[in-house]
């Protein structure tokens, strides 16, 4: 917000905060819950019905989910972002193959528990999406976003420029 602040002081032109959850739950259709990467062991969240943010936002360790009624996702016992994670990748200096392993479990049960139409991967994920997508066997499409790890903020920017 800092840097946008300064950009729209220098411009002269005003500038509003938009949560990069409702960025994405404003452009999806029917009940839908965002979470996205926060800080470490963190996610942030919020609920949509239609394009109206009805709960949250907020930020929760993945394991507390539950607590909320969803369940938390798990890779081989553990949370999956301490198991599948760009940051674990190259914290454990894990080859391509073997974080394709990792992702192909979380991604198939992502698949179990919402019977999605399509993942549209983002963050340090979407950085290396050209090496592993071929390596992943799932039903559900799966893209990285164009914008890769910026696809948030400037979708953020978007709905500010709007005035939403």
């Amino acid at each position: 917000m800092a840097t946008a602040a300064a950009y729209g002081h220098a411009l002269g032109i005003p500038v509003f905060g938009v949560c990069s959850l409702d960025a994405v739950g404003g452009a999806t259709v029917g009940e839908t819950l965002v979470v996205t990467d926060a800080r470490r062991r963190e996610v942030y969240w919020a609920r949509y019905r239609g394009d109206v943010r009805i709960a949250g936002p907020g930020v929760i360790a993945p394991a507390e989910l539950e607590a909320f009624g969803w369940e938390s996702v798990e890779v081989n016992g553990h949370d999956a972002e301490t198991r599948a994670a760009e940051s674990v990748r190259e914290r454990d200096d894990l080859t391509v193959e073997q974080w394709a392993e990792r992702l192909q479990t979380y991604y198939s049960r992502l698949e179990a528990l919402l019977w999605p139409d399509l993942f549209v991967v983002g963050g340090g994920v979407s950085k290396q999406a050209d090496t592993f997508l071929p390596l992943l066997d799932l039903r559900t499409p799966v893209v990285a976003a164009k914008l890769k790890n910026k696809a948030g903020i400037i979708g953020a920017s978007r709905l500010a420029a709007k005035g939403n």
